[in-house]
Order: structure tokens, then C-alpha cells, then sequence
């Protein structure tokens, strides 16, 4: 795999292609659809009145699979060789999300407030369906990284640089949580899932 840190550095997120395992791919989508079935969702997730998905934040840290790739050496190692610093292995803040047919089409954003970014030096979004092999899901601006968070007549502007992202189940996208990034609509017949994990240096 060639180096992700140059891609990663100039324009805010790198991709690495094929890196999760079949069989961990599989594990994660199983327990995916596991706790879309079995967790109650309270609220949904609304940026700027617009509705893009259902929200897990604290009960995917409980399934196995889960565990098991916040803590792999391959997505470690990666995430090392990209901020060319040692990593906490221990996610600072992972979402599942659940995108419905008809869902997900949002606004311009950042993940990062103030105080997440003071800890989160990097983010990895997956996608889990099993429904489709690889989707676009969601769109980016490259190098909007060194932007301040987008004003509310530039949420809903299209950009000449946005650049669809097509992700299968087994690729990783790196980002910078500054990235302005946004989801698109879900026209498949069954939800989306993605998961988003946010990491800290490790001697912070």
C-alpha cells in the first residue's frame, strides 16, 4: 500500500482500498444490523432541520467485531503512518449511523466542534451494508481541512473541487474531523449503515 500521509496531509483524508479482512467485514455488518434491530434510538440525527439518519453513540463499544478493528494493528498502523505519531488505540468517540431509504442527504459540515478536535487528531469512516458492495456515500472538499466551519449560506452551496467518495466494505476513509464533508441520499432499498471512529495522539 503506498503511503496515505502525503494524500492525507495535502487534502484532508486518504482512502486505503481492500485493508479490512472479509471475515471482520462480515462480523461487522452482522452486529450492525444486530444492534439496528435491538437498540432503542431516542433521537434522530438533524443537522440544520435536515433529518440523515439514526445515531448510536455508546452501545458499539459493547460488540466484539467492533472492538476488535478499533483496536487492529492494520487500522493502528495506518493511522501512525498518517500523522507519523503513536496513536491511544482507544477511540476518543465512534457512531454508528443508519440511513434510510430516502435519508441522508445533508448539509456542508464539519465533525469537529472545539472540543472534540482538541482531542481527535484523525477520523476513519466505514461502511457496513451488506445490501451493496461499494455505494457513494458520501461527498468531500479536498483541503477545506484548513477552513473555518461553513456558514450557514455555504452549507447548502456546491463546490467546483467536492469529490464523490465510493466506499466499499472492506475500505477506509481517513479524515482530518475539520474535513467539510457531506452524506448523500440513500436510493437503495435497504438502510445505510457507516460507522465513525475519531482517534487522539497518544501522548495527549
Amino acid at each position: 500500500m503506498d503511503s496515505l500521509n502525503p494524500t492525507f496531509t495535502e487534502n484532508g483524508y486518504a482512502i486505503a482500498e481492500d485493508i479490512i479482512p472479509v471475515s471482520l467485514a462480515n462480523d461487522l455488518s452482522r452486529e450492525a444490523e444486530t444492534i439496528e434491530t435491538t437498540v432503542p434510538v431516542e433521537d434522530p440525527l438533524i443537522v440544520e432541520g435536515v433529518y440523515c439518519g439514526d445515531e448510536w453513540s455508546t452501545c458499539v463499544c459493547q460488540y466484539p467485531a467492533f472492538q476488535k478493528l478499533a483496536r487492529s494493528p492494520f487500522l493502528i498502523n495506518c493511522m501512525e503512518e498518517i500523522l507519523q505519531s503513536s496513536c491511544d488505540p482507544t477511540p476518543v468517540f465512534w457512531s454508528l449511523f443508519r440511513i434510510s431509504r430516502g435519508q441522508g442527504d445533508t448539509l456542508w459540515h464539519q465533525d469537529a466542534d472545539d472540543s472534540l478536535y482538541k482531542q481527535a487528531k484523525i477520523g476513519i469512516t466505514i461502511f457496513l451494508s451488506e445490501n451493496e458492495k461499494r455505494a457513494t456515500i458520501l461527498k468531500v472538499i479536498p483541503k477545506s481541512h484548513h477552513w473555518p466551519f461553513p456558514e450557514k449560506e455555504q452549507m447548502h452551496k456546491a463546490h467546483s473541487s467536492e469529490t464523490e467518495i465510493n466506499i466499499s466494505r472492506q475500505t477506509i476513509m481517513f479524515h482530518n474531523p475539520l474535513l467539510w464533508h457531506t452524506s448523500l441520499l440513500n436510493s437503495s432499498q435497504k438502510p445505510l449503515l457507516l460507522l465513525i471512529f475519531f482517534y487522539k495522539l497518544a501522548e495527549e
